[in-house]
């Protein structure tokens, strides 16, 4: 017994030594961080500078704050801010974008647009310099003063129409036995067709369709305008294929590139000397120099900013610390501001394709119970459970490529008994009551099961439809008329009254401002005031978890926002018995 106690305490004291020295470690790097920072900061930024801004990085919506977050990264809300800051600054000459890659959905790609509009409107330069063009940079690029290309045959243009391809999994699942039944509430509700089709619906054809070509014509329209360009000519000249795999002087000739200068050259022909990134512009802007920046310490009104980003979950449990958005922290957050009486209004930023029904409705009626307003802002997409939750908001506000919509219901069931014979492995069951086994993924689901699943997603469909009607005064006519699974672009949203505004988080901060009357205000994004026993307790074995198996993003999926992928356009609100849905 004398061993055992002695094995026991040795045993928890190198526990101890263990977290001691980790949280040691976190300390050092926390204040080399510091120091690292004031180095930095000692020389200040000098007249006629420029910012370079690199994009082909993600850009997160939310900010995720705790002492782990030692590089506190730059959020969307934060670039567009902070580039406010510098188009007031009169050190700053321009900006340089650098756009080799774009890591913006396309509703932040569109919010970026009218920065940099009103970047330029200040009298500041704006170049655009990429090896490579894509539909999805160039739009960027076409509101420069001048775009530049390496002077290169290996640079080109990959501007283009528009291709999707998805691919379709019945008949490999019929030869290797395994069958997926899906059971969906909505005919234009397209998730999981892959699995029990083997070609495109006419419903999802038709949908995707009516999107890209409503994406393509804005492309066109927005690149001839900014341009001065014959909308038809380029509109032809694009359908023709002229500018695919196009070198850089084919650009030229097209009026879509005026200069072709390597990069150092580039800086050199047009006098830019210094030349910093945002992140040393920040850290060095105050330095010496006062900002026409309105400065009021007595600022009391606030308007609070909550980020609901990443598919929706009832609990989490991915071991990740900002990647679902759970009932739970968003109720929180809610309480807070309702709580906090400097804070006057709340703005919801969501950023999701959907999830949980069940965690999505109870997500919405604390948004309605809310007695101060709620603006709903939407990024790049906030369909089906995302839409749910939006519903509740006092006024909708959407970019217009956003993705929206997606009313519906859709479970799916696998089917594995084929495959399990194939490879001998022979299940053994016990089991009381009928339905007891539902959701068994080792076995035939019966028409009567399938009946009960149907049965009861019609009831989570109709609720669905009931909220939404409503939290946007509208019929349960007209709901349905657009809902069943469509999808829509803000744009068309707008037009159908699902959304209120065409307008990103800025507008409707601005707006619900204007509603109560704020002259002087600021934003607060962050309600969260952590204890630190309640960081070590939430975030660190998650921070080391995340560490040790890699840190895979789900938002990479969601905010990259590619058209083409199917499973960004339509996740579903998920309503499966008795099965654990990711």
């Amino acid at each position: 017994m004398g061993k055992f106690k002695k094995v026991l305490l040795f045993v928890v004291a190198e526990c101890f030594k263990a977290l001691f020295r980790l949280l040691m470690f976190a300390l050092v790097v926390y204040i080399a961080g510091k120091i690292i920072a004031l180095e930095t900061k000692k020389k200040p930024i000098d007249s006629k500078t420029y910012i370079e801004l690199t994009l082909s990085d993600e850009i997160s919506e939310s900010r995720v704050i705790t002492p782990f977050d030692l590089k506190k990264e730059m959020n969307f809300y934060g670039l567009l801010k902070n580039l406010e800051k510098a188009e007031r600054d009169e050190r700053v000459e321009g900006l340089i974008l650098r756009l080799d890659n774009i890591g913006l959905s396309r509703g932040q790609i569109e919010e970026f647009s009218n920065k940099i509009l009103e970047f330029k409107k200040n009298g500041k330069k704006v170049y655009a310099y990429a090896p490579s063009f894509t539909n999805q940079n160039y739009v960027i690029a076409s509101l420069a003063d001048k775009i530049i290309m390496p002077k290169t045959m290996g640079a080109m243009s990959e501007i283009k129409g528009y291709f999707m391809e998805i691919p379709y999994y019945k008949a490999l699942g019929d030869k290797i036995g395994v069958k997926m039944n899906v059971i969906h509430i909505g005919d234009y509700k397209s998730a999981g067709e892959s699995y029990e089709r083997t070609d495109m619906s006419k419903e999802h054809r038709e949908n995707m369709t009516r999107m890209l070509d409503t994406v393509y014509n804005n492309f066109v329209e927005t690149v001839a305008k900014n341009r001065k360009l014959d909308k038809k000519l380029l509109n032809e000249r694009i359908l023709d294929g002229r500018l695919v795999l196009a070198d850089p002087e084919t650009m030229v000739r097209n009026g879509l590139v005026d200069e072709l200068e390597y990069y150092e050259s580039f800086l050199a022909k047009n006098e830019i000397v210094n030349k910093v990134g945002i992140d040393e512009y920040l850290s060095r802007k105050n330095i010496d120099y006062k900002t026409k920046e309105k400065k009021d310490n007595k600022v009391k009104d606030k308007i609070a900013i909550i980020y609901a980003e990443g598919t929706i979950n009832y609990s989490d449990d991915t071991r990740k610390i900002n990647e679902v958005i759970i009932p739970e922290r968003i109720q929180k957050e809610l309480r807070i501001a309702e709580k906090d009486p400097e804070i006057k209004g709340v703005v919801i930023r969501i950023n999701s394709p959907g999830g949980s029904a069940l965690a999505s409705d109870i997500i919405y009626s604390s948004v309605k119970n809310m007695t101060k307003p709620v603006y709903i802002s939407m990024g790049g997409v906030a369909a089906s459970g995302g839409y749910y939750i939006a519903a509740a908001g006092k006024k909708i506000y959407a970019d217009k490529e956003t993705l929206t919509g997606s009313i519906g219901v859709i479970t799916m069931v696998p089917n594995t008994t084929e495959l399990m014979k194939k490879l001998e492995v022979n299940y053994s069951s016990i089991s009381k009551g009928k339905y007891a086994d539902l959701g068994s993924t080792v076995r035939e689901m019966t028409e009567d099961e399938k009946d009960k699943i149907r049965a009861s997603s019609v009831k989570v469909y109709e609720e669905f439809v009931s909220k939404v009607a409503e939290g946007r005064n509208m019929s349960r006519e007209d709901v349905l008329k657009v809902a069943e699974g469509r999808v829509w672009l803000g744009e068309e949203a707008k037009k159908i009254g699902l959304v209120d505004e065409i307008g990103g988080l800025e507008n409707a901060v601005s707006d619900l401002a204007k509603e109560l009357k704020l002259e002087d205000y600021e934003t607060l994004e962050s309600l969260k005031e952590e204890k630190i026993e309640s960081v070590i307790k939430n975030y660190l074995p998650k921070y080391l978890m995340a560490q040790m198996i890699g840190d895979n993003k789900i938002t990479e999926t969601i905010k990259k926002n590619n058209m083409i992928s199917e499973e960004l356009l339509y996740k579903p609100v998920l309503y499966a018995p008795n099965i654990d849905i990711k």
